[in-house]
């Protein structure tokens, strides 16, 4: 019996250091081909297949914990009002919208698909719960977070220096080819904006190095701090780069009151941005005709608007329906100039329309009700049944801080089961609970 927990301790110990490893991986082949309606990131399939494998009672466990510490009925309400809104908007759809004939996919299946997503969220939700309950899981997890960026910009490095051939086998595993090749310098993600958030979802965890009080610990995760932002500007990771400057903004609202310091550090912040727009100017980020790839991404944004504008925002049009609803007539103006959008447009295309940003995607189709059930969900992670303290630890701090680099993913992506925004969720809410714990 002893033998057995050791090695399931030891299992869920590796398992731990994958997640943290993996987490902001937008695509792995071998994965990815095989379960692309799972949102195609490696991270998707480490919970909700290996994480159960570990422990087959996980969600069962996971269940108890959420719904003892948590309020499980609330979280039960939001995973309904999802589901309901999703649901309800794809049957009003089938009657008072012309489908397109779609070569590659039919209304059912996406419904089917990505309704088939929106359940895998609360179940991945519980599974997390069950590993993150454990004191000793959390401490392995925060201090691999650091780890993991190191490991990052060791694969990173030499691709920028051009070490690596172009088309090594190791690193096109990381490369999705949908509608474009993208042979910048990006490390193990798909395009440097991917890159940019990994950066930012990493960062806030140097600060547990940092304040160590070996001196040479501390210079060693400096090091790897200036490394860190010197490889952020250089790769062209515009999203990365914004929001790591609303990051700083966070920090300095997170502070202690020391103005002394707050006043130091806010020159810094004025010139960041400056150099922002700095930047935006120098790399023609502005000119539609130059950076296609920003035109769109903002313009399916604006295009998925214009549709729930259009009589779709109380009903929805159902999960997955976006890819039949994207048309020429609701797009902007602007976004008629990028060749991926024809694409789509023309219906020649074997992978679904994105709109870029996860929000817009579940108000367009799920409608008010979806999107009041997604908050009403996010609300019942958060929040413990017993009242905690409201000023926030320093570990919690760091997780608001990285969170908002993952709400970078949520902005500029629009995978439902977008799980390193509900991982770093469950792991503020189980710090939240604790009383005292040691993370450095």
């Amino acid at each position: 019996m002893d033998k057995y927990v050791k090695k399931i301790g030891f299992l869920q110990n590796i398992f731990i250091i994958l997640v943290a490893f993996i987490l902001p991986i937008d695509w792995f082949s071998p994965t990815g081909l095989l379960f692309r309606e799972l949102g195609a990131q490696p991270v998707n399939v480490l919970i909700l297949l290996i994480g159960l494998a570990i422990t087959p009672n996980a969600i069962n466990r996971g269940w108890k914990i959420q719904s003892y510490y948590f309020s499980g009925e609330l979280f039960l309400i939001g995973v309904v009002m999802l589901l309901l809104g999703g649901t309800f908007g794809y049957l009003i759809s089938l009657f008072f919208w012309n489908y397109d004939v779609y070569e590659y996919k039919s209304p059912i299946f996406q419904w089917i698909s990505q309704g088939g997503l929106v359940v895998c969220i609360p179940l991945s939700i519980v599974i997390l719960r069950n590993y993150f309950s454990n004191d000793r899981v959390l401490k392995i997890f925060i201090r691999c977070m650091r780890w993991a960026l190191v490991m990052h910009l060791l694969f990173f490095i030499p691709d920028y220096l051009g070490v690596i051939a172009d088309g090594n086998w190791f690193y096109s595993l990381f490369r999705s080819i949908d509608y474009y090749a993208d042979s910048r310098p990006s490390g193990l993600f798909s395009e440097p904006s991917y890159f940019g958030l990994a950066i930012c979802i990493y960062l806030p965890f140097l600060s547990f190095g940092i304040i160590k009080t070996q001196m040479i610990v501390r210079m060693f995760w400096l090091i790897v701090l200036v490394i860190a932002l010197i490889f952020l500007m250089l790769s062209n990771a515009r999203t990365g780069y914004v929001v790591f400057l609303l990051q700083i903004l966070v920090w300095l609202i997170l502070l202690p009151s020391r103005i002394i310091f707050k006043l130091f550090i806010f020159p810094f912040c004025i010139l960041g941005f400056l150099s922002f727009f700095y930047f935006l100017k120098d790399h023609f980020i502005v000119d539609n005709s130059l950076d296609l790839s920003s035109v769109m991404r903002f313009g399916s944004t604006l295009l998925s608007i214009n549709i729930a504008l259009n009589g779709w925002l109380w009903s929805g049009i159902g999960f997955g329906q976006f890819n039949f609803f994207c048309i020429p007539s609701y797009a902007p103006d602007f976004l008629l100039e990028s060749h991926e959008i024809w694409v789509i447009f023309n219906r020649i295309n074997e992978y679904r329309a994105h709109t870029f940003n996860l929000l817009t995607r579940i108000l367009l189709e799920t409608g008010v009700t979806g999107l009041l059930g997604w908050m009403i969900l996010c609300k019942a992670i958060i929040t413990p049944k017993k009242s905690v303290k409201i000023e926030l630890r320093q570990s919690e701090k760091v997780v608001v801080v990285s969170l908002v680099g993952v709400l970078g993913g949520i902005f500029s992506q629009d995978f439902y089961l977008y799980l390193p925004f509900y991982i770093m969720l469950v792991v503020f809410s189980q710090l939240r609970l604790l009383n005292k714990i040691e993370l450095i």
